[in-house]
């Protein structure tokens, strides 16, 4: 049987920085209806906000993402911490039985 080994650190890292990146795109917040006006040019005015609008559509597919990709990483590193428990028990338990097994009666 072959050891899985897993950097909890560099987990927590992405983890953070997925999270980071989550909070920056949920803060931008819209500016396109402030900037536009000040274009001067209708038309220049009207691609700000299309382009605008577009970026908004695209940033929640983002923000989604982001937001799976941070809650899979916790989720690894919540399983494979229950898994790592459970396994140390249960060798635990396999160890103090066979002792009382090999104990003089």
């Amino acid at each position: 049987m072959s050891d899985i080994r897993l950097d909890f650190d560099t987990l927590e890292t992405a983890r953070r920085r997925a999270d980071q990146a989550l909070s920056t795109l949920q803060s931008a917040g819209r500016v396109s209806d402030d900037i536009a006006p000040l274009t001067g040019e209708s038309r220049l005015a009207s691609k700000v906000r299309d382009f605008a609008d577009n970026w908004d559509i695209h940033r929640e597919t983002l923000e989604e993402q982001l937001a799976f990709v941070r809650d899979s990483i916790s989720t690894v590193m919540d399983v494979m911490t229950d898994l790592d428990v459970e396994l140390a028990d249960s060798l635990l338990q396999a160890a103090v039985e066979a002792a009382i097994d090999e104990a003089p009666k």
